[in-house]
């Protein structure tokens, strides 16, 4: 059970025995069972209040496990903070990689993969990569070191590599992106 965002309740499609809400559920269960085998006229009333019952029951179930989903929806926010916050510090870094932001974070990498791209739409790299590529797109425009400066100050060791990615996400390499762009930000 739980609640969306928008405040719809969701319950869960079955319980079992040994669930926590199974008690009190399972006596108004029994009772419309046993109402519902008789005269349904003139149990009709009895029929409707432990249907309430249960209603009841289910709604404190879904208040107390939206609490519980929110406290579990900020860890992972306070989490993603976390992975935005390291990156930030450390993009310039040429080990920057999910392995490392996983090591730091006492996460798995595979844990920090999922999480990341459940909670923001983007693979981990592909953000790396796009803030890196910004940063670049800034110094192109803003400074006047070279290209194979930039591309070491962004943490890449391969001035080929950072090239071809310049120009694969932009489509320009960096040399042809500063004459069109140079000091115009």
């Amino acid at each position: 059970i739980s609640r969306q965002a928008n405040g719809e309740l969701i319950f869960r499609d079955h319980f079992k025995k040994d669930d926590a809400m199974w008690p009190y559920i399972e006596e108004p269960l029994e009772e419309i069972r046993v109402l519902c085998s008789q005269e349904m006229a003139k149990n009709e009333l009895l029929i409707k209040s432990n249907l309430l019952r249960i209603w009841h029951y289910l709604c404190l179930d879904a208040e107390a496990t939206s609490f519980t989903l929110k406290k579990k929806d900020d860890e992972r926010v306070r989490m993603i903070k976390q992975i935005l916050q390291y990156i930030q510090e450390n993009y310039r870094e040429i080990t920057l990689s999910v392995s490392v932001i996983a090591d730091e974070l006492n996460i798995s990498a595979a844990y920090l993969s999922t999480l990341f791209k459940k909670e923001t739409g983007k693979a981990l790299s592909d953000y790396i990569a796009d803030l890196k590529l910004e940063e670049a797109k800034y110094m192109l425009s803003q400074t006047a070191d070279g290209i194979s400066n930039i591309a070491s100050l962004l943490g890449y060791s391969n001035f080929s590599y950072f090239s071809k990615m310049f120009r694969k996400k932009t489509g320009m390499t960096p040399s042809e992106y500063r004459k069109a762009y140079y000091g115009t930000i």
